[in-house]
C-alpha cells in the first residue's frame, strides 16, 4: 500500500492517525497480515492458559487453607470459610471446591435455641404445679415479667412434652345387693 507514498498519505488512506500508524509499525514491524493474525491467536491462547494456571493455583491455595495439606475440607470449611470474600472468587467456585451445595450459603444457620430459659422455666412450673396447663403457666410467666405470646408458650409446652395428667376417677364402692332366691 505504501509503494512510494509518504506516511501521512498512507495514514489518511487507512483512516488512522500518524501516531497510530507509527505504533502499529513498531508493534508489528515487518509482519505480514497472516503473521499478525496468528500472533493475535497466540496472544489469546496465552491469556486463556494464564487464566487456567491462575485458577488452578488459587484452587490449590484454597484447598490448603481449608483442609491443610490433604486438601480435604476441615471442620470449619462449610459456611465461613467458603464465602467468596475469603478468596475473592465466585460462590459457585468456592462451593464446588469444598463439595457443598450453594443453598448452604444463601440460608442463614439456625441460631441456638433462644427459648432455652423459657423452656426451663416451663419445666420448673410443670414440676411445681403438675395440675397447671399451658394457659395458667403463661399467666404465671407474664406475672413474673416474661413477655411472650400465649401461642408460643403452647408450642414450647407441647415440644417439651408437658401434659396435665388425666384426672383419676373415684373408685366406686362395691355395693353388694341382696340376692333374691
Amino acid at each position: 500500500m505504501a509503494d512510494g507514498q509518504e506516511i501521512p498519505e498512507v495514514a489518511k488512506q487507512l483512516e488512522v492517525s500518524e501516531a497510530t500508524y507509527h505504533r502499529w509499525r513498531a508493534q508489528y514491524g515487518g509482519l505480514k497480515a497472516d503473521d499478525v493474525r496468528r500472533l493475535k491467536e497466540l496472544e489469546g491462547e496465552n491469556a486463556r492458559l494464564k487464566r487456567i494456571v491462575a485458577d488452578k493455583e488459587l484452587q490449590i491455595e484454597a484447598s490448603k487453607e481449608l483442609g491443610g495439606e490433604t486438601g480435604e475440607p476441615g471442620p470449619l470449611a462449610p459456611r465461613r470459610r467458603t464465602s467468596p470474600a475469603v478468596f475473592g472468587v465466585s460462590q459457585r467456585w468456592a462451593c464446588r471446591l469444598v463439595g457443598q451445595h450453594r443453598s448452604t450459603q444463601r440460608h442463614q444457620p439456625v441460631a441456638p435455641d433462644r427459648d432455652r430459659p423459657l423452656r426451663e422455666q416451663l419445666r420448673q412450673l410443670s414440676r411445681q404445679h403438675p395440675r397447671w396447663g399451658y394457659r395458667r403457666a403463661h399467666a404465671q410467666l407474664r406475672s413474673q415479667g416474661w413477655v411472650m405470646n400465649r401461642k408460643a408458650v403452647q408450642r414450647l409446652w407441647r415440644e417439651e412434652g408437658l401434659r396435665v395428667p388425666a384426672r383419676r376417677r373415684k373408685r366406686q364402692r362395691l355395693v353388694l345387693q341382696p340376692q333374691l332366691v
